[in-house]
């Protein structure tokens, strides 16, 4: 049998440091452990019997061993060698650091509102304390530029040219902090004017109102005005016909407007609708009394 030393196993290259004498500092605890292995040549063997003693180690949550030494012999039984090992290993008894704090939370950004030409685009914090933004444009998909940087929370693209518009917005922190949400708004040139909305002479309270559509529209929207001179929206869709419920009898105006993303072309014509009394009940009672 032989033993070698932490000196002898370092010049054979079998060893990676010798055991200090302090055996612990500060929360790091060292404790040995022994391992057993078998191999056709002594190295083998060494380094079964390593792996065998880190394995014991690691089950325990030891870990960053390093040999202290070693003996080995010729077996008995087999053509080979039988190797013992000392290893030192460590735990760190130390608490876990503390998590780190949650990443903070983009700011929320809102689909642009269109007001004209313009349109704007607003954002927030759940939080109410006061904070930094960068806000970003994209048009027609191309690259990302900064439009704008400071403590407001809207900010407005004037004259708005024919495009779509993306934008997002991110806080500025020390650190890197998420971007929002992409949002989006379409700037398309207004449809063409659509024809007047057909007018019969005389029309009952319930009547249908239809006009011709306008190419390239995706909604429109019907107006109407009574006796009070007041225009009102009775209807604002994609159809190109509504019917009116019980009107009051009288003489009634409607006109529409076609819409693309919500570029809106001037007002058609007015057509003159004359709603008559209901008659049906006056008729029924006359031939049924």
């Amino acid at each position: 049998m032989q033993t070698c030393s932490p000196i002898a196993i370092a010049a054979l290259g079998l060893c990676l440091a010798c055991a200090p004498s302090q055996r612990a500092f500060a929360a790091i605890v060292k404790l040995d452990f022994y391992g057993y292995g078998e191999g056709p040549t002594y190295p083998q063997a060494v380094e079964n019997a390593r792996n065998d003693a880190k394995f014991e180690a690691a089950k325990a949550g030891y870990y960053n061993c390093q040999d202290v030494t070693y003996t080995y012999r010729s077996s008995p039984l087999f053509p080979g060698y039988l190797a013992q090992i000392t290893v030192m290993c460590e735990k760190d008894t130390n608490p876990p650091p503390p998590p780190p704090p949650p990443p903070q939370p983009p700011p929320t950004i809102y689909p642009p509102l269109r007001n004209g030409a313009d349109h704007i685009v607003r954002w927030s914090l759940p939080a109410a304390a006061q904070a930094r933004y960068v806000l970003e444009q994209r048009i027609n998909g191309g690259g990302w530029r900064e439009l704008y940087k400071g403590e407001a929370t809207s900010w407005t693209q004037r004259a708005a040219a024919v495009a779509t518009y993306d934008y997002r917005v991110s806080r500025i922190m020390n650190d890197a902090t998420p971007w929002s949400q992409v949002v989006s708004i379409v700037v398309s040139s207004p449809p063409a004017v659509p024809a007047a909305p057909v007018a019969p002479t005389v029309v009952a309270p319930t009547h249908v109102v239809t006009w011709g559509a306008s190419p390239g529209a995706d909604m429109y929207q019907l107006d109407r005005v009574g006796a009070d001179g007041v225009w009102n929206t009775v209807y604002l869709g994609p159809l190109t016909q509504w019917t009116a419920v019980e009107t009051p009898p009288g003489t009634y105006l409607y006109r529409v407007t076609a819409c693309l993303n919500t570029a809106c072309s001037a007002p058609s014509a007015d057509s003159l609708f004359q709603v008559a009394p209901d008659l049906s009940p006056v008729v029924n009672y006359l031939l049924n009394p």
